[in-house]
């Protein structure tokens, strides 16, 4: 089956293989609450995810405002070549912040890959339903 739509977007922490996934989770969030087949999620009306540094959230997110509301370009500039809508760096700490879009508003899961030795290698956010894959 081909696929040229995107399904979900991946940050790549480690080069380590993934040998198990779990779903994100905030620290309040009980999977004992959850119901049959649901997972916990991230909302958005706005099309929009993103990974960050989250020790600088809060300048991240001023930063992103002004390149959204102003397109300044010291603040980061919109990629009109990639899924990514805004990569943005906070000077003091070096954070950064990659928003991408999703194909719809809504709530979508993430996944956190971890290796062998327990430490995260990856996340994913899915954006689109997952494909029926075929076996090949």
């Amino acid at each position: 089956m081909d696929r040229t739509d995107t399904t979900a977007v991946r940050l790549c922490v480690s080069d380590a293989p993934a040998v198990s996934w779990e779903m994100a989770m905030a620290p309040e969030d009980d999977p004992r609450l959850l119901g049959e087949g649901e997972v916990y999620c991230f909302s958005t009306d706005g099309a929009t995810g993103a990974f960050a540094d989250a020790r600088a959230w809060g300048p991240l997110q001023e930063r992103f405002d002004r390149v959204m509301a102003d397109s300044d370009a010291d603040d980061g500039v919109p990629d009109a070549g990639s899924i990514f809508l805004v990569r943005t760096r906070e000077p003091v700490s070096g954070a950064e912040l990659a928003a991408f879009a999703v194909c719809s508003d809504g709530d979508h899961p993430v996944w956190v890959g971890r290796s062998a030795d327990g430490d995260v290698v990856g996340v994913v956010v899915l954006i689109d339903r997952m494909p029926e894959l075929a076996a090949p």
